[in-house]
């Protein structure tokens, strides 16, 4: 099976989210999913952050317990839980993960002087990010461009695919996809977001 590790966003849990992300409806039988329950610490040292070692944790009990497609290990978050999986990326503790859903939450913190996102040898992984018009203030498209830069493709060369709010970057080694859903908000998730990220990694 392929497993989805889900982060809910601050001020929620993981009981609130597995009814709020409506994920375990569109996915059904096909997968095994996994709520992380208060993984909220951007900031910490991985080595010192129990948060963030719980979710390599959590991947690794399931993988011993449930038969798992290791080229299917996909991270699905929303608002912080979303910062937190681009955050796992860009200190490369997250190379389980094969892909992810990043819903309402933007780039990783870390910051160069002139304020490019400082992950050297960030990990190239599928990325499908999705931002509300009404929710410009989370940089979810300059995290897109990020990735899409870490995939060697451009932020000038973004093409429209289904569904018709979405945009894939051109020219990657793997697909990096940025969707601003007309007239949303952060919260709540937007109405279609777990069935446009379960078709998309399907």
């Amino acid at each position: 099976y392929p497993l989805i590790v889900a982060l809910h966003g601050d001020g929620q849990s993981a009981r609130i989210f597995l009814t709020a992300s409506k994920l375990t409806d569109v996915a059904g039988k096909d997968a095994i999913l996994a709520f992380t329950d208060q993984v909220l610490d951007l900031d910490t040292a991985y080595d010192d952050n129990p948060d963030q070692a719980l979710v390599a944790a959590v991947i690794d009990d399931v993988k011993g317990s449930h038969k798992i497609d290791a080229t299917k290990v996909w991270g699905y978050g929303y608002s912080k839980g979303a910062y937190m999986l681009e955050e796992l990326l860009c200190r490369k503790k997250a190379a389980s993960f094969t892909a992810m859903v990043i819903h309402a939450g933007g780039a990783p913190q870390e910051r160069n002087a002139d304020g490019s996102i400082n992950c050297p040898d960030a990990p190239v992984v599928p990325m499908f990010l999705t931002q509300g018009s009404n929710d410009q203030d989370t940089g979810v498209e300059f995290g897109a461009q990020f990735w899409a830069g870490v995939a060697g493709c451009s932020d000038a060369n973004r093409k429209p695919v289904t569904p018709s709010y979405c945009e894939a970057y051109q020219g990657c080694t793997t697909p990096v996809v940025y969707c601003e859903i007309p007239g949303a908000q952060h919260f709540p998730l937007y109405d279609s977001a777990a069935t446009d990220g379960w078709t998309w990694l399907k």
